[in-house]
């Protein structure tokens, strides 16, 4: 479904990512891996079109889509769930989830994915006439989760979703993500929580400053000294 090749990508004259390829197929979970400034965000922002290569192809259901704009490929169901859940907190949960299907694609779902949405996550059922803001750290990253499902995705690129969580509210948020992919939604996880990532994923990427370090399957990556080493602490 995407192909990036080539892909550089920075700020100004800082350059962040330095020739990537990577790929993702049907109902895939791919796991992108990596420490903090390795350039994850950055090239999951490229994907999405909020940040803008400077060399390099993407292409998603054998499209190029560099020229298309981030709403486009909302459009394409290209989705991101953003790192820091980026909520609308005096809003109820219930109409940010609504906002999530804003695109026109999106629209004509807009009553099944609630309901899936709802089977998934019950709590945002229970929760849906309160405050996004008022709600746990936990809670909010579901409300984020789906709202990126309403938007109906082709691929849903979830970025760190267990970043400053408790381990066992991680635990509830990594089955959520489980779930999501039993259902045939082809996933990119952008994840430091290598070895949760890995036990989903089919496959796997290591980012290390801007460049693809290693990648395969979950089980190699998992059995990858290096990895281990510099990921697991063993």
């Amino acid at each position: 479904m995407l192909i990036i090749r080539g892909l550089s990508a920075g700020y100004g004259d800082i350059q962040v990512l330095h020739e990537v390829n990577l790929t993702v197929d049907k109902g895939e979970l791919i796991a992108l891996l990596g420490a903090n400034a390795a350039g994850k965000t950055t090239l999951i922002n490229c994907i999405s079109g909020l940040v803008k290569e400077t060399s390099g192809t993407i292409e998603f259901e054998g499209d190029a889509i560099n020229a298309l704009t981030a709403y486009e490929r909302v459009n394409r169901g290209l989705i991101q769930v953003c790192e820091g859940r980026n909520l609308f907190p005096l809003m109820t949960v219930a109409e940010n989830l609504q906002l999530g299907a804003y695109s026109q694609r999106a629209r004509q779902r807009i009553k099944e994915n609630l309901e899936m949405v709802y089977s998934f996550l019950p709590i945002l059922f229970e929760r849906r006439k309160q405050k996004a803001g008022s709600l746990s750290g936990g809670q909010q990253q579901m409300v984020a989760i789906g709202r990126g499902l309403m938007a109906d995705p082709k691929i849903l690129m979830l970025d760190e979703p267990s970043l400053g969580l408790a381990p066992v509210i991680s635990q509830a948020v990594f089955e959520t993500v489980q779930k999501i992919k039993e259902q045939g939604v082809t996933i990119l996880l952008v994840e430091q929580n290598v070895v949760k990532a890995l036990q989903m994923a089919s496959r796997g990427y290591v980012l290390e400053n801007g460049r693809i370090n290693s990648s395969g399957s979950a089980g190699e990556l998992l059995d990858d000294d290096g990895v281990r080493k510099a990921y697991m602490g063993i």
